[in-house]
């Protein structure tokens, strides 16, 4: 196994037990070995994920000054289509439920541009 063992005394060396010991539990923890490595592969991670995501946000960005792209409203549909049909379902049932609870204005934001039309 690539783990190593480490000694925790969980009542301290003065208090009772035998010989003065005190009661003791073996905890497993990563090597440094394999944390080491782990950690450097998740770094790596981290650093492509950023790009990946700078990448993303210059996308939505370009989008939002070029092509009229709400990015708020976007940023809800991104998660809303992250989810299992029946999770989103579920969770816009809700929403919509608590819109007409809040009894929120939803008239028509636009009514003066189809006038212009």
């Amino acid at each position: 196994m690539a783990r190593s063992r480490n000694v925790v005394n969980l009542r301290g060396d003065d208090e009772g037990g035998d010989e003065g010991r005190g009661d003791q539990t073996v905890v497993q923890a990563i090597s440094e070995k394999e944390f080491t490595k782990l950690h450097k592969a998740v770094r790596a991670a981290d650093a492509n994920m950023a790009s990946d995501r700078g990448s993303i946000g210059q996308m939505i960005r370009n989008a939002a000054d070029e092509k009229h792209l709400h990015k708020g409203a976007y940023g809800i549909f991104r998660r809303l289509d992250k989810m299992e049909d029946h999770k989103r379902a579920e969770l816009l049932f809700h929403l919509d439920l608590y819109r007409d609870r809040a009894k929120w204005d939803t008239s028509d934001l636009f009514r003066s541009a189809e006038a212009a039309e």
